[in-house]
């Protein structure tokens, strides 16, 4: 049996101001994005940790080198793992976005929806599977982490439990959270889902 954790980068910036970041520079974690970021490095105590890989992007790479520096490990990059690309959607306010057209096909039916200028739901899952399967192959027995993006859990999530793409908006993914699949020869099983270092009103807000 191999086990993944899956865990949504700290809050950044961008999660305080309401703006869709995708591959933005300088988005970084908040202040209580690093305090998220710090309590899960303390609370994580896995034995027998494999890896620590994590999406190029600076939000999750600063996560993910909390853990790092408590367990001395090092930070593998997965480009596979990166934010997806939102195209002319990046940097834009999410209130804004939300009184365009396509944005009910997000939430309604994303398997048929390509961002202006980016990428499908259906891309993100192809190239996340491709690196669960890398890893879980290099890993055959054992557990990982992976410091990764919202829709990216969500797909694979999705994907794990066979739901169709169009049901995974319906999946909720915090900041800093950890989601655990265990992929065994016959089934993939959910053992944990979005759960909290902290618990707070403002979460879906953030």
């Amino acid at each position: 049996m191999t086990r993944l954790f899956l865990v949504r980068h700290g809050r950044s910036t961008a999660n305080a101001a309401g703006v869709l970041a995708g591959h933005q520079s300088g988005v970084e974690l908040d202040e209580r994005g690093i305090d998220q970021a710090k309590k899960l490095a303390d609370r994580f105590e896995i034995a027998d940790l494999k890896a620590i890989i994590s999406s190029p992007v600076l939000r999750c790479a600063q996560t993910a080198q909390y853990l790092a520096e408590k367990l001395s490990m090092k930070v593998t990059d997965d480009e596979r793992f990166t934010e997806m690309n939102f195209g002319t959607w990046q940097g834009r306010t999410l209130a804004d976005l939300a009184a365009e057209p396509l944005w009910s096909s997000i939430q309604n039916q994303p398997s048929q929806v390509r961002f202006p200028e980016g990428e499908t739901f259906l891309e993100v899952g192809q190239r996340a599977s491709a690196a669960i399967q890398h890893w879980n192959e290099l890993f055959e027995s054992g557990s990982y982490v992976v410091f990764t993006h919202a829709d990216v859990i969500k797909v694979v999530v999705a994907e794990a439990l066979g739901l169709p793409i169009d049901y995974f908006q319906r999946i909720a993914i915090d900041p800093c959270s950890i989601s655990i699949l265990d992929y065994n020869a016959d089934r993939i099983s959910l053992r944990g889902l979005n759960m909290q270092v902290e618990f707070s009103d403002s979460m879906v807000l953030s």
